[in-house]
């Protein structure tokens, strides 16, 4: 009982706060509009999810370009993880479709497919409204593709309806043809042959439109185009045989939905990102302290760019726990003794690390060097001549930190 009172307590809350987080999508900052969006998403269920996705259709004509691509994909799922009939359903995403489709992506048309195919009384429906939205002069090539097709399969349910006979529809579909891309295009032909399969008795000037389209198309460029319009055009000769071939596309397996998988992808995705910020918040004041330590005799800080090392180079005159580095054809002398492992900078320049060659000595005999200064010599020029590109940029702002 406790229970339910409370339910019934958050649904009141959430409706009173509803119309103002709805008037918060369209705040100047862009920061509230988006919590305002995820607030949205976030509260909607059976009972409000109607008002809900009519706002974010309307609030999608205006919204921002960065943020469509988000607001599409939210309405959609949430139209169909609580959408009360289908017909509403498909209402939802051909009007997303026909508003966004530059941000409509293709999971959202294929699953509106999928649903139309799974359940027959839906199909006359569907293929109605697709055959209405292929009226407007201005068409996004994606309310083409998912009209074409739904055309294609069930266009013969539209028998009896004023201006939608076989020959009406495909005048209509092949206005759209010529600003189309391959893969529309690759559409639009499937969608002709099975024009021609529900055509009892045939056409024979349909026919002849169609074929004439299939022949333009059997020297595309596109291999796919090619194939399917030299197919298309040998299966459409075969008569009364064409039906039994073209047969309708049958029910989809049952599976998880593409767009309700993405919703949950993106969930875990922020929970993750989230723990690894809160991880990372927590491990700053250590990383910190560690950047700030110097190693007991390097000849730099650690947090600043200094010589690179050649721990394999020995010279006469130098220790065996001193190094020696060339920078600029200078020769520094550098303590070899071992570096402590908070070194963060030693660690992220370690891969660009320049090393001599093992067990070289120099051929000539050099002088002691005092202080940090000597005159270059062959095995130096010979440790230098083998640098790679990434040596070669290091060493260059290591210049940049000695001219500073």
């Amino acid at each position: 009982m406790t229970r339910m009172l409370l339910a019934a307590d958050v649904q009141d809350i959430i409706k009173r706060h509803q119309a103002q987080i709805i008037t918060s999508l369209k705040d100047p900052d862009i920061s509230i509009r988006r919590c305002a969006l995820d607030l949205l998403y976030a509260m909607c269920d059976i009972t409000n999810a109607k008002d809900i996705v009519e706002e974010l259709l309307q609030y999608l004509s205006t919204a921002d370009f960065a943020m469509r691509e988000e607001l599409a994909l939210k309405a959609a799922i949430l139209a169909e993880k609580f959408a009360p009939d289908l017909s509403w359903y498909v209402d939802v995403n051909l009007q997303l479709i026909d508003k966004a489709g530059d941000f409509v992506s293709d999971d959202i048309w294929y699953r509106v497919v999928q649903f139309v195919t799974n359940n027959e009384d839906l199909q006359p429906y569907a293929v109605g409204k697709a055959r209405d939205y292929l009226d407007k002069t201005a068409l996004h090539e994606t309310m083409v593709k998912v009209s074409a097709y739904i055309l294609g399969e069930y266009s013969h349910l539209l028998a009896r309806r004023p201006g939608c006979s076989p020959k009406e529809i495909f005048a209509i579909i092949n206005d759209k043809l010529s600003p189309v891309s391959p893969p529309t295009i690759a559409i639009l032909l499937s969608t002709y042959a099975k024009i021609l399969m529900h055509t009892r008795p045939p056409d024979p000037e349909l026919q002849k439109q169609v074929w004439a389209i299939f022949r333009k198309y059997e020297s595309y460029i596109d291999v796919e185009i090619q194939r399917r319009a030299v197919e298309y055009f040998a299966l459409s000769r075969k008569g009364a045989a064409l039906v039994d071939i073209l047969v309708e596309m049958p029910k989809f397996p049952e599976r998880q939905s593409a767009l309700l998988k993405k919703a949950e992808d993106t969930e875990v995705d922020s929970a993750e990102q989230s723990a690894i910020k809160q991880r990372s918040q927590q491990q700053m004041p250590n990383a910190l302290v560690v950047t700030d330590q110097h190693p007991p005799s390097a000849s730099v800080p650690v947090s600043q760019p200094g010589p690179v090392k050649v721990p394999c180079q020995n010279f006469e005159g130098s220790s065996p726990d001193q190094g020696m580095a060339k920078v600029n054809g200078t020769v520094y002398k550098i303590d070899a003794q071992p570096v402590p492992s908070a070194d963060l900078l030693g660690d992220l320049l370690g891969p660009l690390a320049i090393e001599g060659p093992l067990g070289t000595t120099p051929s000539e005999e050099q002088n002691p060097i005092s202080g940090y200064e000597a005159t270059p010599n062959s095995a130096d020029a010979l440790a230098l001549s083998t640098l790679t590109e990434e040596s070669d940029a290091v060493q260059a702002c290591i210049s940049d930190y000695q001219g500073c």
